[in-house]
C-alpha cells in the first residue's frame, strides 16, 4: 500500500482503500494542510488504470510541482518511488512501501526536515522553510 509523506510535519499517510487521497486546506481533505499557499482541494493521488498511481492537480491557485517541475492542472502524472510533490510551502514524498525516517537540518534556515526512504538515495528537494535546495540523502 503506498504512502504520502509530508516532510514539514513528519506525517506519513497510507493511501486509502478507495485508491484516492486528496490534499488541501479544507476540513474534508484526506490530508489537511495549514498553508495559505495551498488550495482548499489542491491535489489528489489516485490509483491509475494500469495499476500504478497518479498525481492530479485539482486546479490549485498556486500550482503543484512534481520533482521540481510544474504540472498542468487536470492532467494525470505517473508517480514512482521517492517522487516529491510540492504544494505551497509543503513538500511530500510518494512511497510505495512503508517508509523509514531520516532527517537533516537545512543549511539555509536551520529548519529540521524529516526525510523518508526505502534504504536508497532520495531525490534532492527544496527546503519548505526557505526554498534552498537540499541534495538527496542516502544511507
Amino acid at each position: 500500500m503506498p504512502y504520502l509523506i509530508c516532510l514539514n510535519s513528519s506525517k506519513a499517510v497510507k493511501l486509502p482503500e478507495n485508491g484516492c487521497l486528496t490534499v488541501g486546506r479544507e476540513d474534508d481533505a484526506d490530508l489537511q494542510v495549514v498553508d495559505g499557499e495551498v488550495s482548499r482541494h489542491h491535489f489528489q493521488l489516485k490509483s491509475s488504470p494500469g495499476g500504478g498511481h497518479e498525481l492530479l492537480d485539482l486546479g490549485s491557485a498556486n500550482g503543484t510541482t512534481l520533482n521540481g517541475v510544474a504540472v498542468v492542472p487536470g492532467k494525470p502524472y505517473a508517480l514512482h518511488d521517492a517522487d516529491y510533490v510540492k504544494a505551497g510551502r509543503h513538500v511530500f514524498i510518494f512511497s510505495s512501501a512503508p517508509p523509514q525516517r531520516m532527517g537533516t537540518t537545512c543549511p539555509g534556515c536551520g529548519m529540521r526536515v524529516h526525510v523518508y526512504d526505502q534504504g536508497r538515495r532520495l531525490h534532492g528537494f527544496d527546503c519548505p522553510g526557505c526554498d534552498r535546495h537540499i541534495d538527496g540523502l542516502g544511507k
